[in-house]
């Protein structure tokens, strides 16, 4: 959290490769570091990321998109805020739902790897 009692965080990446496949979940979290604990998570798929947060194009090709969230409550990110306990669930969730997904990822690397996790929890 920031002085201006805002939460950020970042996500940079190549232009042309912006991974929106259902399987693509950001996860962002607040931790207080007094007690060594998450006290704040969102979790947003991919493809929503991309939607709600701020762009900036960047050189070389890169793009970067901000979480960025007022401590007070956003209407941009309330609806992907959890608590600890409903964070199990909700990717549990996410990997259901991204299993009845018939698109394919990107590449076959994340199809590879997203596939077994969806194996695993599902």
């Amino acid at each position: 959290m920031n002085r201006y009692r805002r939460i950020g965080g970042t996500v940079r990446l190549h232009r042309d490769y912006v991974p929106a496949d259902a399987k693509f979940v950001y996860v962002f979290c607040l931790m207080d570091r007094r007690k060594m604990e998450l006290t704040r998570l969102w979790v947003v798929p991919a493809r929503i990321f991309y939607e709600h947060a701020y762009r900036t194009s960047l050189a070389k090709g890169m793009i970067q998109f901000n979480f960025d969230c007022r401590v007070d409550g956003d209407d941009r990110w309330d609806d992907f805020e959890v608590t600890r306990a409903e964070l199990g669930p909700r990717l549990v969730q996410l990997i259901r739902a991204a299993a009845g997904d018939d698109r394919r990822p990107s590449i076959g690397l994340a199809e590879n790897v997203a596939g077994r996790w969806i194996q695993i929890a599902a």
